[in-house]
């Protein structure tokens, strides 16, 4: 007969393990958040440039005429 107090310690490791496996998704998610939020702050300033570029190019554009 299994015991009440080893049924509890199984139920314990599997609470245990699913734990785990639920916060190393979530450590997942936060690492491509935080890749999300990096590419997000690569694309902001390449637009900044972009734009500067483009405001030259309008400037070059006018001195020609």
């Amino acid at each position: 007969a299994v015991s009440s107090s080893s049924i509890f310690f199984i139920i314990l490791f599997f609470s245990f393990s699913y734990c785990s496996k639920f916060l190393f998704i979530l450590d997942k998610i936060e690492n491509i958040i935080s890749e999300i939020k990096n590419q997000l702050l690569i694309l902001e300033e390449e637009a900044k440039h972009l734009n500067s570029y483009k405001i030259c190019q309008e400037e070059i554009k006018n001195l020609e005429l």
